[in-house]
């Protein structure tokens, strides 16, 4: 199978200047949806009640801790990025998942989803864990035609991989808009359903990152899980 080998050449690709717009080989629009759990009040008083008869006298006390959840998404993603950047994103500038290899990465692309817009390696990193091989699966399909008008060859194959990744998010070194700071990780599994046609040079997967996370979002502790997912779209392989 030729699937595992692909796109290693990526990484060789000038995306780590902010000077220029590199482009996008195999991408697509991430959509966020995780939810925030953070503490709220410990140990409150909710009821202090003191009951007396002519026999005895009741104290009933009643300490409540609370949580607080609320769902994060895409959009709030690209806030705080914006936040810890101190910038406003130009318009309609995305934050996609590129494949590459059996892995993905996160980058923030320009409207057309296929530029990258702005290094956000300051401060957001994806990265394989180290000790954690992907698990792939895959049925590839050659079918060769020969008859008096020519030959013709179909070469397609439906797999996909699962891999361990962790976004890790940091801008304690950074100056943000609003003073406040966040750094925190999400640890999640990726899954990866992908049709590739070799003839065509072309592939599609649709993505899963499913997981949990936890640290600080705008100076406020915070545990979360929830979700990531995309559509991707591009070259098989690169062109020469």
């Amino acid at each position: 199978m030729k699937k595992y080998l692909l796109l290693a050449a990526v990484m060789t690709l000038p995306w780590f200047s902010e000077a220029a717009l590199a482009p996008l080989r195999n991408s697509g629009p991430l959509s966020v949806k995780w939810v925030m759990t953070t503490q709220g009040p410990v140990g409150d008083t909710a009821l202090d009640k003191t009951n007396t008869t002519a026999t005895s006298t009741n104290i009933t006390l009643v300490l409540k801790s609370t949580e607080t959840n609320s769902v994060f998404k895409t959009a709030d993603l690209m806030a705080l990025l914006e936040n810890s950047l101190n910038t406003t994103f130009p318009t309609n500038s995305q934050l996609v998942l590129e494949r590459v290899g059996n892995s993905v990465e996160l980058f923030l692309a320009d409207s057309t989803g296929t530029n990258i817009a702005r290094f956000l390696g300051t401060n957001l990193i994806m990265n394989v864990f180290p000790t954690v091989d992907p698990v792939i699966s895959g049925v590839q399909t050659v079918i060769s035609k020969s008859s008096r008008a020519g030959t013709s060859e179909s070469n397609t194959e439906d797999g996909s991989f699962m891999v361990a990744e962790i976004l890790t998010y940091d801008d304690t070194a950074l100056t943000t808009k609003d003073g406040t700071h966040s750094q925190f990780q999400f640890q999640c599994l990726v899954v990866d359903k992908s049709s590739q046609d070799f003839v065509a040079d072309k592939l599609k997967d649709k993505v899963t990152l499913q997981g949990f996370g936890f640290g600080i979002i705008r100076g406020q502790t915070v545990i979360f899980q929830g979700t990531g997912t995309a559509t991707i779209t591009g070259l098989l392989v690169l062109p020469s």
